[in-house]
């Protein structure tokens, strides 16, 4: 449950509080989810806007109501496993090749159980489109007209798969096995190469056509894990030259295998139309018989003629029309280059108009050089002068400043002289002053 919430972006208590059982006439009881409770949950996420969750349960609705439809409104896990995988496409064929080899190997009537709006489109893409087979004039049911149609009024191919690479075969199986909701199948490439562009040349090799069948309910493990080990060895048809054609040896093959396994149906043209009841003599009642039976049977001829015709001229008026859509979109393909040449033309004269006015500039552009270049050559040689006198200044300065500091010296040696003197001359003239007053002092004594 947890891997469900986390694909649904949702919590998985409320995924777990979805989960039902309900009745299935082929496995008993199925697990899963209702619809009518996806589609509430859906409605309430739409109304927050909370588009992520919101997409996943629309999602989810659609893997298990439309593209794996089992029991009727109920999306059970095998729908679920597939949605949690996230890529369909070859459950989808496997439920397709598994429905149908059913409904064939048991001769049994009812519905199918797989995509059908899928098998209807990839049916109506091969028939005729228009004219006589669309609007069946004649009433005809749907396996009249088709078995009407020759190889030549069907589209075997679309260009749409151009560049469609081929899966040939898996691992060591001789095609390519597929795993769907109700059981494993495997899917033979080598017959669907016209439908892909490519030629059917001749009759496949039986080899290549190995059937197998894992029925619903059938346990087989080993097979299993073949089968999702072949996956991981995929071979590839290399790509080559394409023609979509179907030569005799495949087409008597073809024959070989309808007689073999015979239609459900005759191959009627047109219902008979009923006999008018009348009294005629036995003798004329067998005539006429004879004559109804043989006209029925040129009436089936003529009509199954006229269809092919009508085919015929369908095709011839398809190849038409694309060839005048390819006709004229060459003319709009020519239109168009003619009006980027007329374009390219004037944008050609309006650069030569610019490509006159650029040299125009340039020119002048060369004589301001030659004036500039003579106003440069005549200040480098100023320039040459001034610094040369500049250095001459330099080297003046140089011995100014070189005396002035030699002068500086010698004025501090005479200050440094002169403070010695001076200081000499007040130690001196002190000596005196006390010599001077020792020598009155004696004086004074002796006159006393």
């Amino acid at each position: 449950m947890k891997e469900i919430a986390k694909a649904l972006h949702l919590t998985s208590a409320e995924v777990s509080s979805w989960l039902e059982d309900k009745k299935n006439d082929r496995k008993g009881v199925s697990k899963g989810f209702s619809r009518g409770v996806l589609e509430t949950k859906a409605q309430a996420l739409s109304e927050k806007k909370d588009w992520k969750p919101f997409n996943a349960v629309l999602a989810l609705l659609v893997y298990g109501l439309v593209l794996f439809p089992d029991v009727e409104n109920f999306v059970d896990f095998s729908a679920i496993g597939v949605f949690i995988a996230g890529n369909p496409v070859s459950a989808l064929l496997a439920d397709l090749y598994y429905s149908l080899h059913i409904k064939y190997e048991g001769r049994r009537k009812g519905m199918l159980f797989c995509c059908v709006p899928l098998l209807q489109e990839w049916l109506t893409s091969h028939l005729p489109r228009k004219d006589s087979f669309v609007s069946n004039p004649a009433g005809l049911k749907w396996h009249q007209r088709m078995m009407a149609l020759t190889e030549k009024d069907l589209f075997w191919y679309s260009r749409e798969l151009d560049g469609t690479k081929i899966i040939l075969s898996c691992g060591d199986f001789p095609n390519v096995p597929l795993v769907g909701t109700r059981g494993c199948i495997n899917y033979n490439p080598v017959l669907a190469f016209r439908q892909l562009g490519y030629p059917m040349e001749d009759k496949p090799d039986n080899n290549l056509l190995d059937e197998f069948i894992l029925k619903e309910g059938e346990e087989n493990p080993a097979l299993l894990r073949k089968i999702r080990r072949a996956w991981g060895q995929i071979h590839k048809k290399p790509l080559t030259k394409k023609n979509c054609i179907a030569k005799p040896l495949y087409t008597q093959w073809v024959r070989e295998r309808v007689e073999a396994n015979r239609l459900p149906f005759d191959m009627v043209v047109r219902p008979l139309s009923p006999e008018p009841i009348t009294m005629v003599p036995i003798e004329e009642a067998e005539e006429l018989k004879a004559q109804i039976s043989e006209l029925q049977k040129k009436n089936e001829d003529w009509e199954s003629k006229y269809l092919q015709v009508e085919g015929k001229r369908a095709r011839l008026e398809r190849d038409l029309k694309y060839q005048e859509g390819a006709l004229q979109e060459s003319q709009k393909s020519l239109k168009e280059s003619e009006d980027k040449r007329e374009k390219i033309g004037d944008g050609m004269l309006s650069a030569r108009e610019n490509l006159i006015a650029k040299d125009e500039e340039i020119e002048r552009l060369k004589q301001s050089y030659g004036k500039i270049k003579e106003f440069g050559q005549s200040a480098t040689a100023s320039q040459k002068k001034w610094r040369l006198r500049y250095l001459e200044q330099v080297e003046e300065t140089k011995k100014i400043k070189k005396q002035w500091r030699h002068e500086g010296n010698q004025s501090q040696e005479f200050e440094g002289l002169y403070t010695q003197e001076k200081a000499r001359r007040e130690y001196l003239q002190a000596n005196m002053e006390r010599v001077l007053a020792q020598k009155n002092q004696e004086f004074e004594e002796q006159l006393r």
